[in-house]
C-alpha cells in the first residue's frame, strides 16, 4: 500500500510538471529522435494522461488488486526507458560520473554558465545503514543537441 501511495505521488508530480510545461513537451520529445511533429504531441498527451490516470488510481485505491494501473505504470516506464535509450544513442548524454558525497563538486554540477544542459543527480554507491543514506551520488550530464 505504501509503495502505491509513493508511486501515485511521484506520477502525479510528473504529470503536473509536464502539463505545466506542455508547450515545450513535443519539442523535448522530438529531440530524442523517436517521434516528430504531431506524433510528438500525441506521445506527450499519452504520457501525461497515463501518468495522471495511474497516479489517481494509486492514490484513491491503494489497496486495489486491479492490474490496469500496473499496466499503465509499466507502459509509462517503458516509454521513458525508450526515450532514455534514444538519448544515449543520439549522444545527448555526455558523461556519467560518480562522486563521493564528501567531495561532491557543487560548482561543476550546479554551474549556470555555458550552453543549456541537464544534470540528473541520483543516489549511488554503497548504502550506509548507520547514516541512512548512500555514500555517493551519480551525476548524468546531458545536452539538448
Amino acid at each position: 500500500m505504501i509503495l502505491r501511495l509513493v508511486l501515485g505521488l511521484l506520477l502525479a508530480a510528473m504529470a503536473l510538471g509536464q502539463a505545466a510545461s506542455f508547450d515545450a513537451m513535443p519539442a523535448i520529445l522530438t529531440t530524442y529522435g523517436l517521434t516528430s511533429g504531431a506524433a510528438s504531441t500525441a506521445l506527450a498527451v499519452a504520457l501525461i494522461s497515463a501518468e495522471a490516470v495511474t497516479a489517481l488510481w494509486f492514490l484513491t485505491r491503494p489497496r486495489s488488486r486491479a492490474t490496469t494501473p500496473v499496466w499503465l505504470y509499466t507502459a509509462v516506464a517503458v516509454a521513458w526507458s525508450a526515450l532514455a535509450s534514444q538519448a544515449f544513442a543520439r549522444r545527448l548524454v555526455q558523461a556519467l560520473r560518480q562522486y563521493e558525497k564528501d567531495t561532491f563538486p557543487d560548482s561543476k554540477v550546479y554551474a549556470t554558465t555555458g550552453p543549456p544542459a541537464l544534470h540528473l543527480i541520483t543516489c549511488s554507491g554503497t548504502y550506509d545503514r548507520a547514516r541512512g543514506e548512500y555514500r555517493s551520488n551519480l551525476v548524468i550530464y546531458a545536452t539538448t543537441a
